[in-house]
């Protein structure tokens, strides 16, 4: 399961993070950039007759090159974020303490720095890279412990049933959580079941990838056993209710 199926992410386009940032990713320098994102060819033609135009003619495009305008101001937060994303990963991997690093920049464990981690992982195990892999793996895991403890319970227990990955494990980890798993499951009107529904739309909106499927099928497993044991919960709840009552 990857860092960026654990905090729901969508696909984004990144483009290149600086070469300062990203050369100090331990042998990252022998690694294909796992970030791309190129201006179309019908922008790049606009831009490169800007100066031919006439009075009419720039009258005419003026709305498109507003849209270019924009389209380049998203680029450059784009290739900031990533970059400051690469240079906490950066420091991660640096330091003989990246728990205690993650902590001092938890803020900065957003979305967009797991999704720079994923990648960085995914490329360093596709081309072999097993040192590299296992260094991004330990900062990784770091940073997501540190992010974990600040979620509320209702996203900390999402997290771990998707960790699981078997049906067995979750069963263990519904077994071992008792009445303290059931009352976070109806909390704050159902939370935890409106969050899970919103994860499994955000991924089946997202293009085929290998992982997709797999994750589809065990967020819907998921669905049916929380909903199952939150009914559960319900009944409970109401005889206990009832109870007190006669």
């Amino acid at each position: 399961m990857s860092w960026t199926h654990l905090t729901m992410l969508s696909k984004r386009c990144f483009v290149d993070a600086m070469p300062s940032a990203r050369e100090r990713v331990p042998n990252a320098a022998g690694l294909r950039s796992p970030f791309s994102c190129n201006v179309s060819r019908r922008l790049r033609n606009k831009l490169s007759s800007a100066y031919d135009l006439s009075s009419y003619q720039w009258r005419r495009y003026a709305t498109s090159f507003s849209e270019a305008d924009a389209q380049f101001a998203r680029l450059e937060g784009a290739r900031l974020s990533q970059q400051r994303s690469t240079d906490l990963l950066a420091r991660l991997l640096e330091s003989p303490d990246p728990t205690e690093v993650a902590r001092q920049h938890v803020e900065r464990l957003n979305e967009e720095f797991f999704m720079t981690g994923s990648a960085y992982l995914t490329l360093a195990r596709k081309d072999g890279n097993v040192d590299v892999a296992a260094r991004l793996e330990r900062a990784l895991t770091a940073a997501w412990s540190v992010k974990h403890s600040t979620l509320r319970p209702e996203l900390q227990l999402l997290n771990i049933l998707v960790r699981a990955e078997t049906e067995a494990e979750r069963k263990q980890l519904y077994m071992s959580g008792g009445t303290d798993l059931l009352s976070t499951l109806v909390m704050n009107d159902r939370w935890f079941l409106t969050a899970l529904d919103r994860m499994a739309a955000d991924v089946e909106r997202q293009p085929p990838n290998p992982g997709k499927a797999q994750l589809m099928s065990r967020l819907r497993a998921i669905q049916r056993e929380t909903e199952a044991l939150e009914r559960q919960a319900t009944r409970l709840y109401q005889h206990g209710e009832g109870g007190g009552r006669q």
